[in-house]
């Protein structure tokens, strides 16, 4: 049966991804970049991300690490380990499953519950806090995002680039 096969490669799986946890002082961290294009239509789109994900993999063979492309439930399973920690191995989504009985995504993946407060916001027993910074400093240091993502803290950091074409730069530069 495929399905036991999977749920033994998802036990060996956690087994040592726990043994190297434990070995890093617990701290495991999972790092994403998302990538966004804006194009006149669908298939312009995926060309161009094609092009972008095949540049990045290169990129990041040559650092020794791996990147691959994510389906929408490698996606949803991010969002769920997220949202319900502690019930990481219980993620088992199926949308053809979901279709049939009338589920939503949504339902599967987000808190239970949500409290938004003047500076804090409350997510079933968990508190949290979200920093923005608008007019930041055009070049943010590795040290710097590294000291953030060091923290003994579940955290998400994002961070959006707009690229900017070298001769509008060396203008704003220049000013």
């Amino acid at each position: 049966n495929w399905f036991k096969f999977y749920d033994y490669i998802d036990l060996e799986y956690n087994g040592i991804m726990t043994n190297i946890a434990v070995g890093s002082n617990s701290i495991v961290q999972d790092k994403y970049v998302l990538i966004a294009v804006y194009e006149k239509n669908v298939n312009d789109a995926r060309i161009r991300l094609n092009r972008i994900g095949g540049e990045l993999r290169g990129y990041f063979s040559r650092m020794g690490s791996i990147a691959r492309d994510m389906d929408a439930n490698d996606r949803l399973r991010i969002i769920h380990d997220f949202f319900r920690q502690g019930e990481e191995t219980y993620f088992n989504f199926d949308f053809k499953e979901m279709m049939k009985k009338g589920y939503d995504f949504r339902d599967y993946v987000c808190p239970d519950s949500f409290e938004n407060h003047s500076d804090y916001f409350k997510m079933g027993s968990r508190f949290g806090r979200v920093l923005l910074f608008r007019d930041f400093a055009s070049y943010i240091s590795d040290d710097m995002v590294a000291k953030l993502t060091d923290t003994r803290r579940c955290m998400m950091l994002s961070i959006d680039i707009e690229p900017v074409p070298m001769e509008e730069a060396i203008r704003e530069d220049e000013q």
